[in-house]
């Protein structure tokens, strides 16, 4: 005898499945799959709102900060971020498809919001954005994408450095973002 039963499958594989509601798969534990990688352009986005006011309410820089959230994901950009009253967001994550004209019409949507909201309610919130684009490692393999934070960290950097230079109600993108766009932008080099 060769210790094998009739079937010819292992001994222990006959016995687990001799016991009564256990399938030898059950035994199984799930293997886990590695993360998956892509390297795709990814154009981020940070605006700082800010009151011309110090004693301003802090209800009117959150109210801002509401429609800056609102147009940056009608554009299909992802909140990463909100610090205090300045708000970093990701295009081309999901998908990379025209990621750098749509965060700049977010952007652009977003300074137009906020003349709006000064005339409308006479309250003057201005706000400084910056958007740059780069290659980046996005984890496709979970069901909330992420990006790699070592590159959110390098693209972070570009935006403080781009954001230092930003006039109140203007838009700064790095010259990375430019190619991206469509021509429906004027681009002014500084």
């Amino acid at each position: 005898a060769t210790g094998r039963g009739a079937t010819g499958a292992h001994p222990a594989a006959e016995s687990a499945a001799e016991l009564p509601g256990q399938s030898p798969a059950a035994e199984t534990a799930p293997v886990a799959m590695p993360p998956v990688w892509e390297g795709r352009p990814v154009t981020m986005l940070r605006a700082a709102l800010s009151s011309a006011s110090q004693s301003a309410d802090p209800r009117v820089l959150a109210r801002a900060l509401d429609v800056v959230v609102e147009k940056t994901r009608l554009f299909g950009g992802r909140v990463e971020a909100i610090e205090g009253a300045t708000l970093t967001a990701a295009f081309g994550v999901s998908s990379a498809a025209d990621a750098g004209s749509r965060a700049l019409l977010a952007a652009l949507a977003i300074v137009k919001a906020g003349e709006r909201y000064e005339a409308d309610r006479g309250l003057k919130v201005s706000v400084s954005i910056a958007a740059h684009t780069a290659r980046a490692l996005v984890r496709r393999d979970s069901g909330n994408p992420e990006i790699s934070p070592g590159d959110t960290a390098e693209i972070a950097a570009v935006l403080d450095d781009l954001l230092a230079s930003a006039e109140p109600n203007t838009v700064l993108a790095s010259g990375a973002v430019t190619p991206l766009l469509g021509r429906h932008f004027r681009v002014e080099r500084l």
